[in-house]
């Protein structure tokens, strides 16, 4: 079953939440072991920002095939002269 639109823009508004805390510090992990102090995320901001992106496409895929459009646009033939 495919996902709609509300279903990714949702994903969207969480995917961004964790984002902004992550940003701001409130998912970094401290982890002290024998006398050294680590400091991990769980994630990386990187990797928010690819899948970011990728639902970003998924939901502008997933509104044109709910509005009935074509996924692609058609490809222009022209020849510069």
């Amino acid at each position: 079953m495919a996902e709609t639109a509300a279903d990714i823009a949702a994903d969207l508004v969480l995917l961004r939440a964790a984002r902004t805390k992550l940003a701001v510090g409130e998912r970094i992990e401290d982890v002290w072991r024998s006398g050294r102090r680590l400091v991990y995320a769980t994630v990386s901001l990187d990797d928010l920002k690819a899948l970011i992106k990728e639902r970003e496409n998924d939901l502008v895929a997933a509104t044109a095939a709910e509005a009935g459009k074509p996924r692609r646009r058609a490809i222009p033939l022209g020849w510069p002269t």
